[in-house]
């Protein structure tokens, strides 16, 4: 919980771009990565491309509001599939379809977007031998990616990658829009998150699958936005944090998520405000819910349910104006640990705690 918190540089790297960054309920079956494939593939496209000359080469040659479609498992030898024009939508031909980089070819990510209104829909990009990450929007660099969607793919990273798996990013304090990623299957193999929203103002988050297949960071990171919207995601496995949002994050709602990190924190949320977490429901080995420096945070209606934690909802250092309210929090083994309890609100102003229940051999119900 004790991170550095800095928005994440960008550095170009040769000739693609790379990014730096920080280091429940039970579920339905767990889908594989190949049964996760796209749900629907379109009826038409502007061209349809079954190699990577063909796929650089369409890339390289679209006008604006093309649709190119791939065909089968493209293998990347070469370079990142690497957007720059306005309007271009990225999907299958077939299902199944998608990206792959060839071992030790040196790529850094599959697809890389610098445009404007792009999506990249229903494809399976495996991961497993890039460098960097899986998925970079960005307008930093010399990019200029607004409106991005990321919408009904399978994505699967290994721990080696530099980056997060899925990575849209700003390099100021709110400055992308309208940004959408919903229906996706992610899968993290150790990575450092699984997605991460950097300086965004308005995106949707729904409807997602993220899973840890082994420890890994971050299953949803957020750092430096505001209006996100992030709903009825599922977030598994082992993670540090199913999610974890820091540096200023504003005036955002996060609700109706099954969130079970194994041994980790449901939700950490450092130096944010006006955020709402209402109605999920957490399966916690650590802390449930972690707030440091949180302002006018509303904590409401959720299921909490311990493992082993020390404590269930935290709050600390300076917070000013949370609100906990009619959330259940229960512990099914025993947390004795001094001077914590269900619901801990350490310090700060007013704060209200009401209509809250606790259940369970905690040490304490709620403490100061």
């Amino acid at each position: 919980m004790n991170r550095a918190l800095s928005i994440t540089p960008l550095l170009l790297l040769a000739v693609v771009v790379a990014c730096q960054d920080r280091s429940v309920a039970p579920t339905a079956a767990r889908p594989s990565f190949a049964a996760a494939g796209p749900a629907a593939c379109p009826a038409h496209a502007t061209v349809a491309v079954s190699d990577e000359p063909s796929l650089l080469s369409a890339i390289a040659s679209a006008h604006p509001n093309d649709t190119i479609a791939l065909n089968g498992m493209i293998e990347l030898t070469h370079a990142a599939a690497f957007v720059t024009t306005d309007g271009l939508t990225l999907t299958c031909a077939s299902p199944g379809s998608g990206l792959q980089a060839r071992a030790n070819a040196g790529i850094d990510r599959l697809v890389l977007v610098f445009s404007k209104h792009v999506r990249v829909e229903h494809l399976a990009l495996d991961g497993t031998n890039v460098t960097v990450s899986a998925f970079l929007g960005t307008n930093d660099i010399g990019g200029s990616a607004d409106h991005v969607s990321f919408v009904g793919n399978s994505v699967k990273c290994p721990a080696a990658l530099a980056s997060s798996c899925v990575f849209i990013a700003a390099p100021v304090y709110g400055g992308m829009a309208g940004v959408v990623v919903t229906d996706n299957d992610i899968q993290s193999d150790g990575t450092q998150a699984a997605l991460q929203l950097q300086g965004l103002d308005t995106a949707l988050v729904t409807r997602n699958r993220i899973t840890a297949l082994s420890p890994s960071t971050d299953g949803i990171r957020s750092n430096g936005s505001l209006h996100l919207t992030v709903t009825d995601n599922i977030v598994s496995g082992p993670w540090l944090a199913a999610i974890d949002f820091f540096d200023q994050n504003d005036s955002s709602d996060i609700e109706r998520n099954e969130l079970s990190p194994g041994g980790g924190d449901g939700m950490d949320l450092v130096g944010s405000i006006r955020l709402r977490f209402v109605s999920n429901t957490v399966q916690c080995g650590d802390v449930c819910f972690f707030g440091d420096g949180t302002q006018q945070v509303v904590v409401a209606n959720n299921q909490f349910q311990s493992t082993g934690s020390t404590t269930g909802i935290h709050l600390q250092d300076g917070t000013d104006r949370d609100t906990v309210a009619g959330n259940t929090v229960t512990t099914s083994v025993p947390s004795f640990a001094a001077a914590l309890g269900g619901i801990r609100v350490r310090d700060g102003v007013n704060n209200v705690v009401v209509g809250n229940t606790l259940q369970g051999p905690w040490a304490n119900a709620t403490t100061g």
